[in-house]
């Protein structure tokens, strides 16, 4: 999957920024775990707050950062968090057919941070939603690639 948005890091990246700062700063005052960010109105408000830095920042640029922070250590762990709870769950074999799904497009299901807001998301929403009886939105369908993911692929989503 290329990735042919511009880098958002500064050249020396071992120091935070302003952009930094300011996500940062919105990240421990929301309080929303990342995972939970994709296609969230809470993603939104955190865009705006990085347009204030930079105005070409998109959703996709916005959480890419985010994503870097947290992978660089910078972004603080959270307290208590907010749960997140569709109502929607899938069984097993469907569970297996996303898993599938997801490696055939990418290669892993480790690499799942990389689909939000790209032509691979929406290819694989829409497959799963016209192959399964999913009839959840995108950003359910995003926490059950997440959650599968985290619990060790096909064991995971409930």
């Amino acid at each position: 999957m290329p990735d042919d948005q511009p880098n958002v890091l500064p050249s020396d990246a071992s120091q935070p920024d302003q952009l930094d700062r300011v996500l940062i700063d919105a990240y421990q005052a929301k309080n929303v775990p990342l995972d939970q960010l994709p296609y969230s109105d809470d993603l939104g408000e955190f865009v705006r707050v990085a347009q204030a830095v930079n105005p070409a920042l998109d959703n996709r640029e916005t959480l890419k950062r985010l994503l870097r922070l947290r992978k660089a250590g910078r972004l603080p762990r959270l307290g208590q968090q907010r749960a997140w709870t569709s109502g929607l769950s899938i069984d097993d074999e469907v569970r297996l057919r996303l898993l599938y799904m997801i490696e055939a497009r990418m290669g892993s299901i480790g690499l799942r941070d990389r689909l939000p807001y790209t032509e691979d998301f929406e290819e694989l929403f829409d497959q799963f939603s016209k192959e399964t009886s999913f009839d959840g939105d995108k950003r359910d369908f995003w926490r059950l690639i997440s959650t599968l993911g985290k619990r060790g692929g096909a064991g995971g989503v409930s």
